[in-house]
Order: C-alpha cells, then structure tokens, then sequence
C-alpha cells in the first residue's frame, strides 16, 4: 500500500447525541490516519455538534441551516472534502463505529484491484457484535426493491455487490470526479445508495463489500423503524429509483410484491402492531412516487413530529 494515501472521512449527523461522540472517536483510532474528519450537521437541536466541538476541536464542522435529508447533506460533506487533494473518501454514518483496521482492509483491497470504485465494510450489532445485518446491498425487485447481503460464514475476501450503504463506504476520488456525487432526488433518505452503485457500475467500475472491514450498528432513536414519515420516504425514494432503472419484468415483480404487500403489511404491522400510519405511509410514498411528486417529502425533512395532516 502507498504510504503518501490520502482519505478524508465524512459523516453526516442529524440529533446524535448518544451516538456521534462515539463514532467520532472510532475515525480517530483507525490505524490509518485521516487528512481529514469532516462532520455536516442537519441542523441539530440536541446539542451534539456543542458536543463534537467541545470533545473533538480539530474535526471539520459544517452546520447546514435545515435539515438536508441525506443525500443532499452528504453532498455538503463530500463536496468540502473534494476540495483537497485526496484519494479516497470514507463516509461513516453517526450511528455507526468502526474496527481499528476497518480503513486499511478497505484501502488495501482498492488499492490492489483499481477496478474497484467503491467498498464497504461488514456492518454488525453493537448489541450482539457477532451478528451481521448487511455484507451491502443486492436488488432483487420484490417489495423492497433492495435486501442486505448476508453471509453466515465469510469464505471470500471481497464480495461483488450491486450498492454499498453510503454509511459505511470507501470511494475512490476519480469515480466522483467521473460520475458525480450522490442524487438529490432522492429525498430525505433511501435509494440514493442504490442509485450509486449502479451509477458507479455502469462507469465500469465493480462495487464489492469486505469481510475483513468491520463496523458495528448502534440504534438510535430519531428514525423510528416503522414510522409515517420513514415508511413514505422509503416507499417515495424505491418508485424514483424503479423508474430510472427497472426494465418491464422488473416492474411486474415489483408491482406484483408491492400488491399484495400492503394488505400483509396493515394485517402484520397495522393491526397486530400499531403501525397503521406506517403503513398508511408506505402506500401515499409508492402514490406520490409514481406521480412525481416530491412536497410532502420536502416538508417532512424539517417537520420534527409526525402530523395528522400528513394525509
């Protein structure tokens, strides 16, 4: 490995209080060391940036005035690191924390294969740290559109994916240079890591995740796992990322899936587990997804509490 690599990291944070501080310490004990670590801030209100910039003064801060969503929040970060002469970025999300030689595994494996554009480590439960929740990311069309590969016995040292999570990934400079960052469309969160990877791989490049890259997941509470607001944005993000991608059988698959999912959904989620308004949400995102339409996704960005308006 060339000792003159240059990698800045990026982590988007948005009310991590409980999570941030450690994933910020987890970057400054990689046993690579970073040109820089750069935090972009959603417009927090719980005092984590006072926070990062009381415990870790040298780190990079940029605080947006609203809430970005991810894609575009991200974009802030990544575009501040690409005004340095570095090789790669590594985007690290606030809820997780990485293996000491989470970085050099990565590095290693990229700068080996140049045909790599991006890869990304083994995310795990930091509350059961041998169990693994995504070895990245492959599309099969059904529901979800995407699943987490999971691996129960890791034989390989790299895994051909179709998308990283943009929260756990290594990308070399010149496929930004060549294809852009990541696409605003996609907003709030959801299938702008999918979306990526394609891109990434219709520029020649391969996507490939490594076993022997490991970060550890540690919830926290400000998405919520089955609320109206994640189930629209998620549903919303799948039918933008279908209609660019999707040849006729994928949609039948999809729409097939999709079909027959909400009735499940508000059977399994709605009725046994309360979550009728994530399901409500599920259905209005594959709605205003297929019309284009993109209001309700802007206001719920900077809308704190979910609204009975929200209809």
């Amino acid at each position: 490995m060339r000792k003159d690599i240059k990698i800045s990291s990026v982590t988007l944070n948005w009310n991590g209080q409980d999570v941030l501080p450690e994933c910020i310490q987890s970057l400054k004990s990689l046993d690579l060391r970073l040109y820089e670590i750069i935090v972009v801030d959603n417009n927090s209100e719980d005092g984590s940036i006072e926070i990062l910039k009381r415990d870790f003064p040298d780190v990079v801060v940029i605080q947006n005035e609203r809430n970005f969503g991810a894609p575009r929040g991200r974009n802030v970060g990544l575009k501040r690191a690409l005004e340095k002469p570095i090789d790669y970025v590594f985007t690290l999300d606030n809820d997780l924390f990485a293996d000491s030689k989470c970085l050099s595994e990565l590095v290693s494996l990229a700068e080996q294969y140049p045909d790599i554009g991006t890869i990304c480590a083994f995310v795990y439960d930091a509350n059961n740290p041998r169990r693994l929740l995504s070895a990245g990311g492959i599309v099969d069309y059904t529901q979800n559109v995407s699943r987490p590969l999971i691996v129960s016995r890791p034989d390989e040292s790299l895994y051909g994916i179709d998308f990283c999570g943009t929260g756990h990934m290594l990308t070399r400079r010149k496929v930004f240079d060549e294809i852009g960052l990541l696409d605003e469309t996609f907003i709030g969160y959801g299938f702008e890591d999918t979306d990526f990877g394609f891109r990434v791989r219709r520029a020649d490049y391969r996507v490939c995740a490594c076993p022997a890259a490991k970060v550890w997941h540690r919830p926290h509470s400000n998405i919520g796992s089955y609320t109206f607001r994640k189930k629209y944005l998620e549903s919303r993000n799948a039918v933008v990322f279908m209609r660019r991608y999707a040849t006729f059988q994928n949609w039948v698959k999809y729409l097939f899936f999709a079909v027959f999912g909400l009735p499940y959904a508000f059977i399994s989620q709605g009725l046994m587990k309360g979550n009728v308004r994530g399901v409500w949400g599920k259905a209005k995102g594959l709605y205003d997804g297929f019309f284009g339409r993109e209001d309700l996704a802007l206001e719920m960005l900077n809308t704190h509490r979910e609204k009975r308006g929200d209809k």
